[in-house]
């Protein structure tokens, strides 16, 4: 295509030539000729260039059908002897062999890496990425092997089979009593729904089949674990004999107080049973089973941002369960009303008109549910074979008031015993 001021001075230069002078004529007819000539080659090759494109970019191109039947010979019987290196088809997938592959459009060369693992180090044609890539996957199988190696030598069993050798032959008499005795409460949320193992599930003739599902897996029991220490405490936080004998108050927050305290009763086992590591995982997937179904469980009491009062929920528990946790350090160390004082506070709102001798009854209540946690075993702990203890009744609650009485009777004549010797 000509230039533009080239094409401006040669239409200017005809429209010039056009007057009835014979002499201009010939001159006139040449240079049309010339113009629309030249026009139409560079329209031409320019159409061509875009739409008629042989060739993709990562592609060679086609030889276009002008060529001489010679060249394509030559070119042809020249090829056959070497191995092709680019594809010829378009659609052709690509197998990663390749060693280049030649780009028209920008005339480079692509390099097309092999597997990290495959990769020689000392190799100085690698890039940084390459050779970065390639450490990395070294250490990483290196990592493999070094723990497979410790495993082969401890002759450690699968986590499964550790399992179900756990569980014994036949389940214990616990899980039968269990898995037939109704719910403690109709529990009109979650229904009829198990909250321990059916016994012997372990002994059916598809056991297989449940090991090939990870049934018995170590994250399952965690779960089903979770799951059976909360519908056990939700229900029991259910029972109305706690707010008659304990003359609580019919708020919500005092049932997730409620719920709270017998969830960390079952904290307090898996961290004796378990230790740090092992607990630590069932403590946390308790906790949070008993948070993700706080919208199904008090959703009659929400109110404002869901999020919201989620977060204040988790926030109560949470501070309710620390509390506990040093009172019964406190306890230990020989502070006898340790319990009593975190129940006034959190349960009572340390209201001075209660009847204090509730205080003590709690504390009995604490230390039964922990003395009987204690009892129970690994395996029937992990499968819901156990139960919480009977909730004190106002038969225990007068029991209690007279044993205050008569200590305090015997501290008075203690005192006065005293006195009269000095």
């Amino acid at each position: 295509m000509l230039p533009k001021n080239l094409r401006h001075s040669t239409l200017k230069l005809t429209n010039q030539f056009q007057h009835p002078c014979t002499q201009f004529q010939p001159i006139q007819r040449c240079l049309t000729i010339a113009y629309l000539s030249t026009h139409s080659l560079c329209a031409t090759s320019l159409h061509h260039s875009h739409s008629h494109r042989h060739f993709s970019i990562l592609q060679q191109r086609k030889q276009p059908e002008s060529e001489s039947i010679d060249d394509t010979a030559t070119s042809s019987s020249s090829t056959s002897n070497a191995p092709s290196k680019t594809n010829q088809d378009p659609n052709a997938v690509t197998t990663g062999n390749e060693k280049h592959i030649e780009v028209h459009a920008y005339r480079s060369l692509i390099t097309i890496a092999p597997e990290p693992d495959q990769i020689k180090l000392d190799d100085l044609s690698l890039s940084f990425t390459e050779r970065q890539a390639a450490k990395h996957q070294k250490r990483t199988h290196a990592k493999l092997i070094e723990k497979l190696d410790e495993c082969s030598a401890n002759h450690e069993l699968d986590e499964s089979e550790e399992n179900l050798k756990s569980m014994g032959k036949w389940s214990p008499a616990i899980a039968y009593e269990i898995w037939h005795s109704p719910p403690e409460v109709y529990d009109k949320i979650y229904g009829f729904e198990a909250d321990c193992e059916p016994p012997d599930r372990h002994n059916i003739s598809w056991k297989w089949l449940y090991k090939l599902w990870g049934y018995y897996g170590e994250r399952e029991v965690r779960y089903r674990c979770a799951l059976y220490t909360y519908m056990k405490a939700q229900r029991r936080c259910m029972n109305e004999q706690f707010w008659e004998v304990f003359e609580l108050e019919n708020t919500f927050r005092v049932e997730l107080q409620l719920l709270c305290l017998h969830i960390w009763f079952a904290k307090i086992r898996m961290i004796d049973g378990w230790g740090l590591q092992k607990g630590h995982k069932l403590c946390y997937k308790t906790f949070k089973m008993f948070f993700e179904q706080l919208p199904n469980r008090f959703g009659q009491h929400l109110s404002g941002s869901k999020s919201r009062w989620e977060q204040d929920c988790q926030q109560a528990c949470l501070h309710f369960a620390v509390s506990l946790d040093h009172a019964k350090e406190d306890y230990e160390s020989g502070d006898q009303q340790a319990f009593s004082k975190v129940i006034w506070n959190e349960l009572y709102l340390s209201n001075r008109d209660m009847q204090h001798d509730l205080l003590f009854l709690w504390t009995e209540y604490i230390l039964q549910e922990l003395d009987r946690m204690k009892q129970v075993s690994n395996n029937e702990f992990l499968n819901g074979w156990w139960k919480f203890g009977p909730i004190p009744t106002a038969e225990d609650r007068t029991r209690v008031r007279k044993r205050i009485i008569d200590e305090f009777e015997d501290k008075d004549q203690n005192d006065d015993t005293i006195l009269g010797s000095q």
